[in-house]
């Protein structure tokens, strides 16, 4: 039996250089498994699509999530309301 679809947390971050090689040995697996055409999620810290391209998937989507409690920092650039705001009261 073949798998319908695939949802797989990849062990390894781009932090893991010991173990790099690892992420290659599942994608290369998963792939001898499935059909052409197979939906794949993959859930990994490494950001280049290198790692998927050489071991023979096809990027359809790309989602990057920032981490928990991630805030990004206040602007130091006014907003334009506030600009128009300022210049009516002049």
């Amino acid at each position: 039996d073949r798998p319908s679809c695939v949802v797989s947390n990849l062990p390894w971050g781009v932090n893991s250089i010991d173990y790099a090689d690892e992420n290659y040995r599942i994608l290369r697996s998963v792939h001898t498994r499935l059909t052409k055409g197979t939906p794949c999620v993959f859930v990994t810290k490494a950001q280049e699509s290198k790692l998927f391209h050489e071991t023979g998937y096809e990027i359809l989507a790309q989602a990057h999530i920032p981490p928990r409690e991630f805030k990004l920092p206040r602007s130091k650039k006014k907003s334009k309301d506030l600009e128009d705001i300022d210049s009516r009261n002049g």
